[in-house]
């Protein structure tokens, strides 16, 4: 008896045992029917979107109704912007053009904009810093640092302990732009940051349209050497929407031959300008070509620099 019901038991196993390869022959080909029927509800599905997309109307956007403002220059500042286009940044043309960037900030600053200029100074090549001291004015610092060599000065302006405005300076005589800063992301705050290196980026402006956009441009460009060192991987990024200006730096990573992605190397933040003036930074005002007061934007279908 206990050998007839060892074989009752070995048959049973070998029956549960060819049903399950069966069921493994089974399955494949009923998920594939699935998958196919999948397949053709969703391209039915996609035809019908496609028709009803065709006759629709296009939704309105800011981009598409903007007001049409490709002459920003008043006339009687059109000589202005020919000096500035051929005189001022004329030496970023030069393929060897190398700048040199003096970076300072407002008088009793705090640790927040100690912090961020530590971060201008990684993100602009060539560039140094010099603590500010209360004696000194913007002109006598222009004329420091003209009569030294630099290309630009950089004041990194700050309101109730944190930075909130740049003040940029083309030396040795102008011109000189005031933006008002905002969206300061640290590189310790970015995710998954990578860390620069001491290569020179690429640089990519991008949307800057206007006469005035392409001003603004060159004077990014001239903070910038002509040629890159590519072997470093990293990119700056100087984006303008809406007249807001993103600034961004990245790092190429090539996963294979076909495949590259971006690494954030930072720090990022967003610009906007608010006032051009020619020659140096005045507080009186004398010579503004440009002049957009916060809270003065009326009509936000009026872009200035694209």
């Amino acid at each position: 008896m206990p050998k007839q019901r060892n074989k009752q038991v070995n048959t049973k196993k070998k029956t549960f045992s060819a049903l399950d390869k069966r069921h493994q022959r089974v399955r494949p080909r009923k998920q594939m029917l699935i998958f196919e029927k999948k397949k053709r509800i969703k391209e039915i599905k996609k035809r019908e979107k496609d028709k009803v997309d065709s006759n629709a109307k296009q939704p309105h956007t800011i981009e598409s109704k903007r007001e049409a403002n490709k002459n920003v220059f008043q006339e009687e500042n059109e000589e202005i912007e020919r000096k500035l286009d051929e005189e001022t940044f004329e030496s970023i043309n030069d393929p060897k053009y190398i700048p040199k960037t003096l970076i300072t900030t407002s008088k009793r600053p705090s640790k927040q904009t100690y912090s961020f200029a530590r971060e201008l100074i990684d993100l602009f090549p060539h560039s140094t810093f010099i603590k500010r001291g209360v004696q000194f004015e913007i002109d006598k610092i222009a004329m420091y640092c003209a009569k030294r060599g630099y290309s630009n000065l950089i004041f990194v302006n700050e309101n109730r302990k944190m930075p909130d405005s740049l003040t940029v300076i083309h030396l040795p005589s102008g011109p000189s732009f005031y933006f008002t800063l905002s969206s300061i992301t640290p590189i310790r705050c970015i995710y998954q940051h990578g860390r620069a290196t001491s290569h020179i980026p690429e640089l990519i402006i991008s949307n800057f349209t206007t006469k005035l956009g392409l001003v603004v441009g060159r004077m990014f460009r001239s903070l910038f050497p002509a040629q890159p060192d590519f072997e470093g991987r990293q990119v700056v990024t100087i984006h303008n929407q809406r007249d807001f200006i993103f600034v961004r730096r990245h790092r190429y990573i090539f996963k294979n031959e076909m495949k590259v992605g971006l690494q954030e190397l930072g720090p990022q933040f967003t610009l906007r300008l608010r006032l051009m003036q020619r020659g140096i930074y005045d507080k009186d005002g004398n010579d503004i070509i440009f002049k957009n007061k916060p809270g003065e934007e009326s009509n936000r279908r009026r872009f200035w620099l694209s």
